[in-house]
């Protein structure tokens, strides 16, 4: 069982991330339309990835980068839209970009406070 205290923080970890990053998904949907989100949003996986390697010493091959690769490959030819491809790049991509950070940045935490 696990102390109070690692309860508390990762009530506090989890909330705080996951709280931030539908905030800042909503008003990004709202903003650029769920289309850009979607293919902005799937640059989370990389992110997770990116960092469980930098932060949390996960060894990675080249079939998993691949294998990386072909799911994001595959998620933007399901989610293809030429008008989300537009090249302006305003407040509603950079929202949508901070959700991915807050969500990547809360898995890496949760999953950091759960190995303990």
């Amino acid at each position: 069982m696990w102390p109070l205290a690692d309860w508390f923080r990762l009530l506090v970890a989890s909330s705080a991330t996951f709280a931030a990053a539908f905030l800042l998904l909503y008003k990004a949907v709202d903003l650029i339309g769920s289309t850009k989100t979607t293919l902005l949003g799937r640059l989370e996986v990389v992110l997770i990835v990116a960092l469980a390697v930098i932060f949390l010493g996960e060894r990675w091959t080249r079939r998993h980068w691949l294998a990386l690769g072909l799911a994001l490959l595959g998620a933007t030819v399901v989610n293809f839209d030429t008008a989300a491809f537009n090249l302006q790049f305003g407040l509603g991509e950079l929202m949508s970009l901070g959700a991915v950070l807050s969500f990547s940045v809360g898995i890496i935490l949760l999953k950091s406070l759960v190995d303990r």
